[in-house]
């Protein structure tokens, strides 16, 4: 049987890591979101927008020269919300980019399911329970539940025409991320297991930022509880971790990529909130000019599959200061 990959993802870019500087370029949009959820690793405290429209472009075009195949949105927050973000999936296709998205899929309507198909977007859907007071729990929401199941059913008729399978990978362009929590642990498998092969399954563990400070001992228990839930994140995710993991578990989107911040800063990687406006910012210096100050810090998260899950990573931080 072939092997499923989301295109897009390490899995479907590792035989063919380019030689120039980068593969991903990683951006943050504006934050605006419906949820509220427990485990989000931002809280709130969010990034000021300040860069416009042709900022971006611009970003994308230097990424685009130094390389980069790949555009990841992963927020902050929700970013099908954005305002014209039509426009900028449509800019990032026409410079011949594959887009991954992640969205918690309470927006993703059929006509965006089809634009995006056309557009080469892989979209990474958000979805910790198929228990609908659990979601509603774990998201701190209300009536939700049954327009994201419903979303999900949509797309993924929408995107059955975008399978590709040459024998060897079953490429697709969806997949379910979970982070499993001690409200969910028990139904991880079912959530697989409902991604059959035309989507990709994803499983990570809390981070204990944002929100999830706050709501820690009630997602995580204690130590043991907590390592439980590393467990099993690592078992059930067909990417042997989080989205970024490449085969030798260290961090593509750290090591092949560069992040910015909806204020055009720099963060070591889209969750790695304290780094920003350490390392620069795209109106001031180049994405040449940054990636070569990125290349300074690399040996210190060798084979890391998460840079924030990395228990050396506040110490990090501080030296950086």
């Amino acid at each position: 049987m072939a092997d499923k990959i989301l295109r897009g993802l390490p899995s479907h870019l590792e035989k063919t890591f380019s030689n120039k500087e980068i593969d991903y370029i990683i951006f943050n949009l504006p934050y605006i979101c419906n949820y509220k959820c427990r485990k989000c690793f931002l809280g709130t405290t969010v990034s000021e927008d300040s860069l416009n429209l042709e900022d971006r472009k611009r970003v994308l075009k230097e990424a685009r020269d130094l390389g980069a195949r790949v555009v990841l949105i992963s927020g902050e927050g929700e970013p099908l919300i954005t305002p014209h973000i039509e426009e900028i999936i449509d800019y990032q296709h026409k410079l011949g980019f594959t887009s991954v998205i992640f969205t918690n899929g309470s927006y993703l309507t059929p006509d965006m399911s089809e634009f995006a198909r056309d557009r080469d977007v892989s979209f990474i859907i958000t979805l910790d329970s198929l228990d609908k007071n659990v979601y509603d729990y774990l998201t701190r929401t209300t009536g939700n539940f049954d327009k994201v199941i419903k979303n999900i059913k949509y797309c993924r008729d929408i995107y059955q025409s975008s399978i590709v399978d040459d024998g060897n990978n079953r490429v697709v362009r969806l997949a379910i991320n979970a982070v499993v929590t001690r409200q969910n642990k028990d139904e991880i498998n079912k959530i697989k297991d409902m991604c059959n092969d035309d989507m990709v399954f994803i499983c990570n563990h809390p981070v204990k930022e944002g929100n999830a400070i706050k709501f820690w001992e009630d997602l995580c228990g204690d130590a043991e509880q907590y390592a439980e839930l590393q467990d099993i994140s690592y078992k059930f995710s067909e990417t042997k971790g989080p989205s970024s993991t490449c085969p030798d578990g260290s961090c593509a989107y750290l090591h092949h990529g560069i992040s910015v911040n909806a204020d055009g800063s720099i963060v070591l990687c889209h969750v790695a909130r304290e780094t920003k406006g350490l390392l620069g910012n795209v109106k001031d210096s180049s994405l040449k000019e940054i990636r070569e100050d990125i290349k300074k810090h690399l040996s210190y998260f060798p084979k890391e599959a998460c840079v924030v899950r990395y228990q050396g990573y506040h110490e990090f931080v501080k030296s950086l200061r």
